[in-house]
């Protein structure tokens, strides 16, 4: 970090516009003063007649943070604490900066994730930089949007309905169930009966084990279509459709 951040952070009091306020407290804090006030400047509030105005250059700040991603957050507080003294009021804004950007408080480990409590809200991850609880390293956690974790997820579903399905016929299919492979053959849902002696048809999925009446989805992507019979692959036949 440079020697002079607090400088660069922190820029001077300059001209600005001015603005008519009204009387406030003493200040607290003889570095936001002037050297030379009249008597008056010292009992007015905001921006005006008794303060002018400054800026905050916190990017520098951030993007030293940033690159700090992996080591020990003591070390990078106490870097920090070694430039910008805390007990000045002027480098108020860098400490504010770290609560801002930097979770330290309310985190905990839970089946080997990092989670952060809240009042308002059920235990989640938390997001941007983080202190972890245990190792005591700064971390990022890469907020990922609802749409793209859905996405995700429709695409691992894909992957592995690639890997354990194979589509032989619109009335057959290759299904790994628990290591196995099964030849599974699929039957059309017969229309319910009507009359005053008519008997339901139910109908049973081998594969889910469900008894139905009625037409409902199924793994064929066809709502008229349920799993009818299944039979499990000899090694035989397994080379022959080229499964393993």
């Amino acid at each position: 970090m440079r020697a002079d951040m607090n400088k660069v952070v922190g820029e001077r009091y300059r001209r600005g516009r001015r603005l008519i306020v009204k009387p406030g407290r003493t200040p607290q804090d003889s570095e936001d003063l002037a050297p030379r006030m009249g008597m008056r400047r010292g009992y007015v509030s905001g921006w005006g007649r008794a303060m002018k105005e400054s800026s905050l250059h916190t990017t520098p700040l951030s993007r030293f943070i940033e690159m700090q991603v992996g080591r020990s957050w003591n070390t990078v507080y106490s870097e920090i604490c070694a430039i910008f003294d805390s007990r000045k009021q002027a480098n108020a804004a860098a400490f504010n900066l770290l609560d801002w950007r930097v979770t330290t408080r309310g985190l905990f480990m839970h089946e080997g994730n990092v989670l952060e409590h809240s009042p308002y809200r059920a235990p989640v991850s938390p997001l941007g930089l983080y202190v972890h609880p245990l190792t005591g390293l700064l971390c990022r956690n890469v907020y990922v949007s609802r749409m793209k974790r859905y996405k995700a997820v429709v695409a691992a579903r894909e992957v592995e309905k690639a890997e354990s399905e194979k589509t032989l016929s619109p009335t057959q299919k290759l299904i790994k169930d628990k290591g196995c492979w099964f030849l599974v053959d699929y039957a059309v849902v017969l229309a319910p009966q009507y009359g005053m002696n008519a008997q339901p048809r139910i109908c049973r999925d081998v594969l889910t084990g469900e008894e139905f009446t009625k037409v409902r989805p199924s793994r064929t992507g066809n709502i008229a279509m349920y799993a009818r019979a299944k039979r499990q692959l000899s090694k035989k036949e397994m080379k022959k459709f080229g499964v393993r």
